[in-house]
This record gives structure tokens, C-alpha cells and sequence, in this order.
């Protein structure tokens, strides 16, 4: 037995009037009818009838009507205390790439429950690249992830960190004394580059093209701690996001002059997600307080001359 049809009955019954009804529940008098219909054929009992300008219960209705409002009653109070112990003790099962956890990540989930102090609160965590921690959440061992996006089937929740990307190349190169150079001038080069469907490849392969074409590209790899790698063994250079590398990776990295390359890290939830209370704050208090990375490249879109 539907719980909507019996919500819908239980309003129809106090009101006598589907247009009524229909405006208090947020729905269509051909729904309410619909719902009355189900339960009466289901029954197998005439529960409402119409008398003149309203609609009365019947016998069977009255009847009927006592048991539904004590099934809904016992249902809404089971809810909320359901709440009540979500609020009592919340376990947030949060995702994240790995980068985030070495400063942001940590101080973002402090400052939450700080904030939050009167509740208990526990995180669960897991990190991975974007890809998979869209496949976690997929697979319900995830309630939250920190992200890029990949695509519309996941919910952004604002933008919480901003990351650049940077040429690196292996030490003795060319370039590897220059402070600053355009995307122009690393085409004559050799690239390590990423392999297809790849988020980061999604990322810097526009602006590549827009330089003047695509470079030669010695290899295709997925992690960019392996793209590192091949760069620092002096296999050619490459472009990453800034912050991901080990310090024992032996490459030279150096700032992009003519582009701001990056991209946006978000909260992300599935649509058809049930979002707790505390979820809900969770997601608040991170836009609220995003990374300073934010702010600086909202600041260098500003700036003259910027792209």
C-alpha cells in the first residue's frame, strides 16, 4: 500500500474537497483521485462519495481513516526519531583527492566540528583520483566527495578549491631555468601526455590546441605521478596539476605566463541522494570556507589582461 495514496486520503478526508486537498499536499486533483481509486480498489470497499458540492467518507472511509492516520502517525514518529539519533551520532563517509589531504581537507573538517561541537560527529575517509571517487560514491561508499567534475549524472555543491597546472620538465632542460614560459614555447618539445577520457587531458588539451596544435606526444599515461616520473627519467615534458607531486620526483616546474590553466574542485553528491542534516551543514560550511586557492584565481580573472 502506497504511504503517498494514504496521505493523500487522510488530507481529502479532513477537507471533503480534492481541489482542496490537491493544493495542501503540492499536487493535481487527478492525483488525489488516483490515490483514493488505488486504495479503494485494493480494499475492494467505496471509500468516498460525493454529496452535492463535497465529498463524504463512507462507513468503510470512516473506518478506514482512523487506521491510516494511526499508520502515518506511528511512520512520522519513527522518522523523527530516526532525526534524532542522526543528530545524536552522524558518521560522514567523505572522499576526497589525495592532494587535499595534505593541508585543506584537514582544516576544513576541523573547523566543522568545531562549529558543529554539540553533535557527534565521526568522518569516514578514502582518497582517490576523481574517477574513482565518482565509481565510490556510485557504489554507496561514499556520501560526499571533493572533486573535479566528470559529468552530469553528479550534483555540485560550489566550488571549494582551485587548482593550477604547470609545465614540468627533468633537470638540465632548455626551459628548466626559466621562471615563466607560454604554452608557444614548449611545442618545439616532446610531451608526456595523458590518455584519453582522462580529466586532466580534458583540462590542458584546449589550450594546447589554441598555442598552435598538439605537440609530439612520446607517451600516454593516467596518473600524473607516473607522468612525473617518465618526465623526471628526461622522457619529455609535461603539464600537472600544481601541488600533486612528490618532493622526490626530481623535476623542474615552472609557471604557465599565458593562460590560467586549472581547474575547479567541488563538493559533489548524487542527485538521487538522501542528504542528512548534518550533510546538508557540511556542505554549507565548505562553500563558506574554500580554499585560498579560490580566492586568488578569482582574483587573477579579475586582473587585467588575464585570460
Amino acid at each position: 500500500m502506497n504511504l503517498t495514496h494514504l496521505r493523500y486520503f487522510v488530507e481529502l478526508a479532513h477537507s471533503r474537497s480534492y481541489a482542496v486537498a490537491a493544493e495542501r499536499m503540492l499536487t493535481t486533483q487527478p492525483n488525489i483521485s488516483y490515490a483514493v481509486t488505488q486504495l479503494e480498489n485494493e480494499l475492494g470497499v467505496t471509500l468516498v462519495i460525493k454529496t452535492g458540492r463535497t465529498n463524504q467518507l463512507t462507513a468503510y472511509g470512516k473506518q478506514f481513516l482512523k487506521y491510516a492516520e494511526g499508520t502515518l502517525k506511528t511512520l512520522d514518529s519513527g522518522v523523527n526519531a530516526i532525526h534524532r539519533s542522526v543528530q545524536d551520532h552522524t558518521v560522514i563517509r567523505l572522499g576526497f583527492l589525495r592532494y587535499l589531504g595534505s593541508e585543506y581537507l584537514p582544516q576544513l573538517v576541523v573547523g566543522f566540528q568545531k562549529e558543529f561541537s554539540d553533535y557527534n560527529i565521526e568522518f569516514e575517509f578514502e582518497t582517490a583520483n576523481s574517477a574513482g571517487l565518482h565509481e565510490a560514491m556510485a557504489a554507496n561508499r561514499l556520501d560526499v566527495v571533493c572533486c573535479a567534475h566528470i559529468n552530469d549524472k553528479y550534483k555540485e555543491h560550489g566550488v571549494i578549491y582551485h587548482q593550477k597546472f604547470s609545465l614540468i620538465v627533468p633537470p638540465g632542460h632548455p626551459l628548466a631555468n626559466e621562471e615563466k614560459v607560454t604554452l608557444k614555447d614548449t611545442m618545439k618539445y616532446p610531451y608526456i601526455y595523458y590518455v584519453k577520457n582522462n580529466g586532466i587531458r580534458n583540462v590542458i588539451e584546449p589550450y594546447i590546441k589554441a598555442a598552435g596544435g598538439m605537440p609530439e606526444i612520446k607517451y600516454e599515461l593516467q596518473e600524473e605521478r607516473v607522468v612525473a616520473g617518465f618526465v623526471s627519467a628526461g622522457m619529455g615534458i609535461a603539464i600537472v596539476p600544481h601541488g600533486t607531486l612528490s618532493s622526490r620526483v626530481n623535476v623542474v616546474e615552472i609557471d604557465l605566463d599565458d593562460v590560467n590553466m586549472g581547474r575547479d574542485i567541488h563538493m559533489i553528491l548524487t542527485d538521487s541522494q538522501d542528504v542528512s542534516p548534518l550533510l546538508k551543514e557540511l556542505l554549507k560550511y565548505a562553500v563558506a570556507h574554500p580554499d585560498k586557492t579560490v580566492i586568488e584565481n578569482r582574483a587573477s580573472l579579475r586582473a587585467p589582461g588575464r585570460r
